[in-house]
C-alpha cells in the first residue's frame, strides 16, 4: 500500500482515510478516475471486496469504468489474479466488481447486498432521486461511497449534496490538472487553447468551477412548489381538459393531459385560470425508467386503434373527465395506422379520426405558435419568492406527482453545451425535450386553433375562450 500511495497525487490520499463519503471533484486531467481505479484494484488484491461501479446512465458496459479498471490491472501486472470478462471483473480471493446504471435499475440496485465500496463516476449527472435510492442501499458496516465528477452547474444535485452542503462524514477535495504531476502534453495544449479563448469555459472545464444555473430552459421550476395534486373529481367538475402528443415514427409517443381550472369566479383569461398537468403516457412505471432513455428500445408495435384505447383509458373518464380537444406536434408527427405509421402530419390526424381507430381526432397548432410557448410556461411558473405562497401569491402552473417523466424533464431540461464556446448557439438538449414539448403543444392549442384539416379545408381561427360565469363551458 505504501508504494501505491506514493504514486498518487497528494490530494488523492483521502482515498486511504476513514470516511463514509470520499468525493473528488474538479476539472479535466486531474487524475481522479485514474487514481480511484488504481486504488480499488490494489485494495481488491489485498483483501476481498465487493465494489459497485455506478453511474446515472449506463446503456452498455462500454459506458462504464470497466475498461479503465482492466487497463489498471494490466498496468499493475495483476492479470493472473483478476479474471476479466466483457461484463465482469473478479479476483481469485473473492473480490468482485459490479457495473450498473442507477437510473433504470431501481429494483436491482435496491437488492444489492454486501457492497464494501460504491464508486459513482461522472456523478454530475446523478439525480437527487438516484442519490436517495443509492445511499441507503450501501448499508454494510463501514461501507463507503466514492464520488468523482467534473462540476458542471451550481444547482446540480451532486454538487449541492457533497460540496455546498457536505455531510459531516464526507471528505470532499477539489482536484485539478495543477495537482496532477503526470498531466499529459496533449491535454496541456488543449487547456492552453481554452484558457486563451474563453475564460469561463477554461474555469469550468479545467478548474472545476460550476457555472450559474446551467442554462435551464425552465429555471423557475421547483419541486417543492410546482408539484401539486388536484382531486380528479374537482378537475371533472371545474376543469377543461386537453391532451397533446409528440409522436415518433414507431417509438412510443409522449402525451400529457392538461387541465385548465378557474382559480376564482372572475373568470378572466388567462390570469384567473390555473394550468395543471394531471396525467402523462407512457408513465415512468410503464417503461421502467425515464422516457428518453427507453423510447428507442421499446417500440410501440400495436396499431393506432390500440393506442387510442390506451389514451382513452388515461383520460380519466372514470372520474367523469371530458377531454375537449387533442393536439399533435405538427413539426414531427408521422401518420397512418401500422407500427411504423406513415409520412405526414395529416396522415396521423386522419387515421386517428377514423372510427375503427377510436375516433380520436387530433388538431395541429401552428409551429410558430408552439415555439413561442416556452416563455409563457415559464411565466406561469413565477410567483413572488420573497412572500409566502398563498392563493394570492402562487404560480399558475403545476404537475401531478405521478407524472414523473414530466417532472424529471422540467427539472433537467437545459440548453446544449456551446461547442464554439462563444455563446452563439442556444439549442435545447434532446434528452429532456419531449415532455416539455407536449406542454408547449397544449399551450399552443389553447392559444391558436388554426390548423390544416386532413380533408384540405382550412378551419377558422378560434376567437378566444367562450366563458360563462359559474359554468365550466370554457373552450368547449
Amino acid at each position: 500500500m505504501a508504494t501505491l500511495t506514493a504514486k498518487l497525487p497528494e490530494k488523492l490520499q483521502i482515498l486511504f482515510e476513514k470516511s463514509r463519503y470520499k468525493v473528488l471533484y474538479g476539472g479535466r486531467g486531474s487524475g481522479k478516475s485514474w487514481g480511484i481505479a488504481q486504488t480499488l484494484i490494489v485494495k481488491g488484491f489485498q483483501e476481498p471486496l465487493r465494489v459497485l461501479c455506478a453511474r446515472e446512465i449506463q446503456n452498455s458496459i462500454r459506458e462504464s469504468v470497466h475498461r479503465l479498471l482492466s487497463d489498471k490491472i494490466s498496468e499493475l501486472e495483476l492479470d493472473k489474479f483478476y479474471k476479466t470478462t466483457e461484463r465482469s471483473i473478479t479476483g481469485i480471493n473473492g473480490t468482485e466488481f459490479i457495473f450498473e446504471g442507477l437510473f433504470r435499475n431501481v429494483e436491482k440496485i435496491k437488492s444489492l447486498e454486501g457492497i464494501d465500496i460504491c464508486w459513482v463516476e461522472e456523478a454530475h449527472n446523478v439525480s437527487e432521486d438516484s442519490w436517495n435510492l443509492l445511499t441507503p442501499t450501501i448499508r454494510k458496516e463501514d461501507s463507503e461511497i466514492w464520488v468523482s465528477f467534473n462540476p458542471k452547474y451550481e444547482d446540480d444535485p451532486t454538487y449541492q449534496r457533497f460540496v455546498v452542503n457536505a455531510p459531516d462524514n464526507c471528505r470532499a477535495v477539489l482536484v485539478n490538472y495543477l495537482d496532477n504531476p503526470w498531466f499529459p502534453d496533449v491535454l496541456q495544449k488543449e487547456m492552453e487553447q481554452d484558457r486563451a479563448r474563453d475564460k469561463i469555459l477554461y474555469e469550468q472545464k479545467w478548474l472545476g468551477r460550476p457555472v450559474g444555473t446551467g442554462g435551464k430552459v425552465f429555471p423557475a421550476f421547483d419541486k417543492t412548489i410546482h408539484i401539486r395534486q388536484f382531486d380528479r373529481k374537482l378537475i371533472a367538475q371545474r376543469g377543461n381538459c386537453f391532451i397533446a402528443m409528440d409522436p415518433h415514427s414507431h417509438y412510443y409517443p409522449f402525451i400529457t393531459w392538461l387541465a385548465v381550472i378557474p382559480k376564482n369566479d372572475r373568470m378572466n383569461w388567462p390570469e384567473d385560470f390555473y394550468k395543471h398537468i394531471y396525467a402523462e403516457w407512457p408513465t415512468f412505471e410503464d417503461l421502467g425508467g425515464y422516457y428518453y432513455e427507453l423510447r428507442k428500445k421499446l417500440f410501440y408495435k400495436d396499431s393506432l386503434a390500440d393506442m387510442a384505447r390506451e389514451i382513452y383509458a388515461k383520460d380519466g373518464s372514470q372520474y367523469g373527465i371530458k377531454v375537449h380537444r387533442r393536439f399533435v406536434d405538427s413539426r414531427y408527427a408521422k401518420g397512418s395506422g401500422s407500427w411504423n405509421w406513415s409520412t405526414s402530419t395529416e396522415g396521423l390526424v386522419e387515421q386517428f379520426a377514423k372510427s375503427d381507430n377510436g375516433g380520436l381526432k387530433l388538431e395541429c397548432p401552428y409551429e410558430k405558435v408552439i415555439d413561442a410557448q416556452k416563455q409563457v410556461i415559464h411565466q406561469d411558473m413565477l410567483y413572488n419568492t420573497f412572500q409566502p405562497v398563498t392563493q394570492y401569491n402562487e404560480p399558475t402552473f403545476s404537475v401531478d406527482p405521478a407524472c414523473k417523466n414530466t417532472i424529471i424533464s422540467l427539472q433537467n431540461h437545459r440548453l446544449e453545451e456551446d461547442p464554439k464556446g462563444d455563446g452563439s448557439l442556444e439549442k435545447e438538449s434532446q434528452k429532456y425535450k419531449e415532455p416539455p414539448d407536449t406542454i408547449r403543444i397544449n399551450y399552443a392549442g389553447l392559444e391558436d386553433f388554426r390548423y390544416q384539416d386532413p380533408t384540405g379545408k382550412k378551419r377558422k381561427r378560434h376567437k378566444g375562450p367562450a366563458i360563462k360565469r359559474g359554468g365550466n363551458s370554457w373552450m368547449r
